[in-house]
């Protein structure tokens, strides 16, 4: 199974590396890093994150990497990583990253 990322996230990743590169160009290019590489750890274990406490969907789940958490769906033949967020973020049902869901 391969890790797909839809355009969100990879927008999202993005916003979060130009806020982080404000203050420190190498620690965000780390970040980036980093976080690809938690997303990655799923292909052999698409399961082993935890189901979205305010989704409660089995197959919308996430993992965290430092603050931020890597939301993703599990499909037959992939894992699409929907969007990335701060842990202090809210998520509903209706939030715009979340809308082909």
């Amino acid at each position: 199974m391969r890790v797909h990322w839809s355009t969100v996230a990879l927008e999202r990743v993005s916003e979060i590396a130009d806020y982080l590169a404000v203050d420190d160009l190498g620690a965000a290019e780390r970040w980036v890093d980093g976080l690809f590489a938690a997303a990655e750890r799923l292909e052999p274990f698409p399961r082993s994150g935890r189901v979205v406490p305010e989704l409660r969907r089995e197959a919308i789940r996430e993992v965290f990497y430092k603050r931020y958490r890597i939301l993703y769906k599990v499909q037959p033949e992939r894992v699409e990583v929907l969007t990335v967020r701060h842990m202090r973020q809210h998520l509903s049902d209706n939030d715009p990253d979340l809308s082909d869901v």
